[in-house]
């Protein structure tokens, strides 16, 4: 098994966003229910929503054995630089 951690490119965003549908539901469907989900899931989760964060830079994957498994996106808010999705 390899795991290697780089930049997300054009390439990985359908993988991204796959990374947020399986681990939302799971995730926060116990604790904040799925209307909440579903929500989460069309706002943040789209390709939409997430080539404008890969263009930038500020996506990064861990991808085990050539599949994506898992990703950190950071951005501004306000003065600080803050871990978005993980």
């Amino acid at each position: 098994m390899t795991l290697i951690i780089r930049a997300a490119d054009a390439n990985d965003l359908a993988a991204v966003v796959d990374v947020g549908h399986r681990t939302w539901p799971v995730t926060y469907g116990p604790i904040a229910g799925e209307e909440y989900v579903a929500m989460g899931l069309a706002k943040w989760w789209t390709e939409d929503a997430t080539i404008p964060a890969i263009r930038a830079g500020r996506v990064t994957v861990a991808e085990l054995d050539g599949e994506v498994v898992g990703i950190a996106t950071v951005g501004p808010y306000e003065t600080h630089l803050v871990l978005w999705k993980l």
